[in-house]
């Protein structure tokens, strides 16, 4: 062999002994993350989310004066959550379920007695009667999933749920709140250190460093980010509400890496505690629901405007997206069109980029429904996907106002369906068995009841706060108002 060809074979087996290493050295390191993930440390903690923190958080659940059932008894939750309560020393046969979320969950623009939760309930005690099934609604009225992280944390630490429920996700935009510090903090150091926080390892190794050092928590480390009031503080509340809301590309991404990070760490968190979890991916009204705000792309100069507005005004919206494709409306028009040529994919299509175009996103991003596939992919998670569902029911493929109410919150007959998928997978799961092939049938008349012992006025008080709801989201309300005066 000569000079040349050894010289080769050196260079490759050094190339060879680094791979091998690198090899064996990501082996290590996966090993022991599974090491510790099996033991149940290092898991994310809520309180080191290097996104927002808060300056307060108030208990959502406390014990009553005779210290027999927990309650919602604060003032500031009662302004956002409706009255809920359940024992405190749980039953040798009950099973207990929290379900997380926002208004959807809460039922808005009724009250949680038709919410998913109430119909889940009636479906389990109808299953097995054998069994008290306790399900307790912490539906925060525009509660985003970063509100929600604290909530779950009481709720694993406290209560001995058996399941998690969350739905999640269409509340993310609501609060200006959380990424002015990412203005002057780049991505380049949140995102990483936001996706090393879902690492054990690396929650193993910063906490052995802050006792070390001295340091009790992140905030020492990311001292930049926005610390949040302990309730909402919604855009649309402020004067000029929907004069907030402009195209803000790294905003919309912040918020999207936080969204994604909730999800993460309240997945983690669950799995830790050993405590099964369903999570729900959101649906909203497509066909029924003008995008909330457009505006036009950045150097449309007035000749083109003025085309433009011709073309959406001789019903020509696909000429008028060739001048200006991010404009949110003239999508939605595109979209009414196709509907009428009978494109109805297309038409969905169309629907899907007016909601990702509008300005005020007060729906679901496509992003997001990427995300919480994706998450509960990653982790195991069990899915109930509610969008997809809703599509296969909805006329031609494209959810609109016979499914939901305005632009999120489902009708009644939305809310049971909702329940039904929740039940079953549940079954799925093992956690319940449908008892028959019929049992929508069956359960009908306890539906029926249920329906009729609210009375009249409940579903009149649910009309006035629907309008209420419509003005707000269009930026026309300076305070949407508290649940409990919702409630009189």
């Amino acid at each position: 062999m000569d000079e040349t060809s050894t010289s080769k074979l050196s260079v490759k087996r050094r190339w060879m002994f680094r791979v091998m290493a690198l090899v064996v050295g990501v082996a290590l390191l996966a090993l022991l993350e599974f090491v510790l993930v099996i033991g149940g440390w290092g898991t994310p903690s809520p309180k080191e989310d290097p996104f927002a923190g808060f300056g307060e958080v108030v208990p959502l659940f406390e014990l009553n004066e005779a210290g027999d059932a927990y309650e919602i008894l604060s003032q500031s939750r009662k302004d956002w959550f409706y009255p809920q309560s359940f024992p405190a020393t749980k039953g040798a046969n009950t099973y207990r379920i929290f379900v997380l979320g926002g208004s959807t969950v809460a039922g808005r623009p009724y009250t949680v007695e038709t919410a998913f939760s109430s119909w889940l309930q009636l479906f389990l005690q109808y299953a097995d009667p054998s069994k008290k099934w306790e399900v307790v609604n912490c539906g925060g009225v525009s509660y985003a999933s970063y509100r929600l992280v604290p909530i779950l944390e009481e709720v694993l630490e406290n209560y001995t749920p058996d399941l998690v429920i969350l739905y999640t996700g269409q509340n993310e935009f609501l609060e200006d709140r959380t990424y002015a510090h990412l203005k002057n903090l780049p991505l380049a150091v949140t995102k990483p250190y936001a996706l090393a926080s879902r690492l054990r390892l690396f929650n193993v190794i910063r906490s052995g460093y802050w006792k070390m050092t001295g340091q009790v928590s992140a905030e020492s480390i990311m001292e930049t980010r926005a610390i949040l009031p302990a309730e909402v503080d919604a855009l649309l509340e402020h004067e000029g509400g929907m004069e907030h809301y402009y195209r803000d590309d790294d905003w919309h991404s912040g918020v999207i890496d936080h969204y994604r990070f909730n999800l993460d760490r309240m997945c983690a968190a669950t799995k830790g505690a050993g405590v099964p979890m369903i999570l729900m991916n959101p649906a909203e009204n497509l066909r029924g629901q003008t995008p909330f705000k457009s505006e036009h792309r950045a150097g449309l100069t007035e000749d083109e405007r003025d085309l433009f507005y011709q073309h959406l005004a001789e019903g020509r919206p696909n000429e008028a997206l060739k001048i200006d494709d991010l404009h949110a409306d003239a999508h939605y028009q595109f979209a009414k069109k196709l509907e009428v040529e009978g494109d109805m994919s297309a038409a969905l299509g169309a629907y899907v980029r007016a909601k990702d175009e509008d300005v005020c996103p007060l729906r679901m991003l496509e992003s997001m429904h990427a995300i919480v596939k994706e998450v509960a992919k990653r982790h195991q998670v069990d899915l109930v996907d509610v969008r997809k569902e809703i599509e296969v029911v909805a006329l031609g493929g494209i959810p609109g106002n016979s499914e939901f109410l305005d632009h999120v919150h489902p009708t009644i007959g939305g809310h049971q369906f909702f329940a039904k998928l929740l039940f079953e997978k549940m079954d799925g799961m093992g956690e319940v068995t449908i008892p028959s092939e019929k049992w929508m049938t069956e359960v009908g008349p306890a539906l029926h009841r249920h329906t009729q012992s609210l009375g009249s006025e409940y579903f009149r008080q649910g009309e006035v706060r629907l309008e209420n709801l419509r003005q707000w989201a269009r930026g026309r309300s300076t305070r949407d108002p508290p649940v409990e005066s919702k409630r009189k």
